[in-house]
């Protein structure tokens, strides 16, 4: 029900190239709005968990997503699979708060779907869920129990176990590439996503990048920054604008002419100029290549200028 329960698994599946999406759902974390019933059977109600879940992806722009969720959210995932095929391509239930009604049958489950369980939760029992998960379809269906022993608590995010974090992360992980599922490893399954990038000089460097929880930090201003996300064409612009005040134009063309391979990054990063792109010629103003807009660009709509006329604008 609210995006800040996954803190522990949203890095994992960004570090190894994902696209995370966490849901506050009406009335939780950020969400403005009543909070819904988290009665299974109300999953599919008009204006639901099911619709909130797909508006969300909708917004996004998501065609089809694996699904993730805990408790309610386990549920809400089962039902929407169940409810929503074209939308989903994997199931991870954790700890599923879901009794199925008649209008959803777990045997017509047409994706893969991980169940995860730790034993010892006294307020989920799998004892009692087992035979809803032996009615889902054997061969897309797989569970993984789990034991945390006597260090069990209430409100225990397992998570953020030191010993039983890595291993769900791992697993999840597994199940989304479609892999048989891997030996426990010591430690977090995070790692920094790292990218060769070149600098203005044509030396190739390489770039870490690190993924901060909003909400851990104090300055908010870092905050901001971090938000602002560079455009790779308005960056590879600029550099272009400094390589010609540099003087080092010439000698840039000559090794693309060569084929160097370092210099195709940079190319390709360059925005593509034609007829259509610059049907608002201000694009050039976006991008860095101009300081302002010259004098007396609004008369260029005049009808004298006829497409493909060539203009020379000082």
């Amino acid at each position: 029900s609210d995006a800040r329960s996954w803190k522990w698994l949203l890095p994992a599946l960004l570090h190894h190239g994902f696209r995370a999406i966490a849901i506050d759902m009406p009335g939780y974390g950020s969400s403005p709005g009543t909070k819904l019933s988290s009665r299974s059977e109300l999953n599919a109600s008009e204006d639901g968990p099911v619709d909130v879940a797909c508006a969300v992806l909708d917004a996004l722009h998501v065609s089809k997503a694996t699904i993730v969720g805990y408790d309610w959210g386990a549920g809400i995932a089962l039902s929407l699979a169940l409810l929503r095929q074209n939308r989903v391509s994997r199931v991870v239930s954790f700890h599923p708060s879901y009794n199925p009604p008649e209008s959803e049958k777990l045997a017509s489950m047409t994706v893969p779907v991980l169940v995860l369980w730790v034993k010892e939760d006294q307020f989920h029992s799998l004892a009692k869920w087992r035979k809803h998960f032996q009615a889902l379809p054997a061969a897309s269906r797989e569970l993984e129990v789990y034991s945390v022993g006597s260090k069990w608590r209430a409100g225990m995010s397992f998570g953020t176990d030191k010993k039983l974090g890595p291993r769900l992360q791992g697993r999840i992980l597994a199940f989304i590439n479609g892999e048989a599922a891997a030996s426990p490893e010591a430690g977090s399954l995070e790692r920094r996503l790292e990218s060769k990038v070149e600098t203005t000089g044509g030396k190739l460097v390489t770039q870490a990048q690190n993924i901060v929880i909003s909400e851990d930090l104090v300055d908010k201003t870092v905050l901001w920054s971090l938000q602002e996300t560079a455009d790779p064409m308005r960056k590879a612009a600029l550099n272009l604008k400094e390589l010609r005040t540099q003087g080092k134009l010439a000698d840039l063309y000559a090794e693309r002419m060569a084929g160097l391979r370092q210099r195709s990054a940079f190319f390709s990063a360059l925005p593509k100029l034609s007829p259509d792109t610059l049907s608002d010629p201000r694009v050039l103003l976006e991008m860095g290549l101009w300081s302002s807009v010259p004098k007396g660009l609004e008369k260029l709509s005049l009808p004298r200028y006829q497409p493909q006329r060539r203009v020379l604008i000082r």
